[in-house]
């Protein structure tokens, strides 16, 4: 896969799941910042669940 395809692939799987980046929350909802966030856990919104 040349770089331009490859980058292109990441812009795309970051707008379809922006809960693995820029939204990114436990399982608990918590965020990054969260002093109890745990960085093993990920929450998966509902929207994503039912597809």
């Amino acid at each position: 896969m040349d770089t331009d395809a490859f980058a292109r692939f990441g812009i795309h799987e970051e707008q379809k799941f922006p809960f693995l980046e820029k939204d990114r929350r436990d399982a608990n909802r918590r965020h990054p910042s969260d002093k109890d966030y745990d960085p093993k856990t990920l929450y998966l919104p509902p929207h994503f669940l039912k597809n």
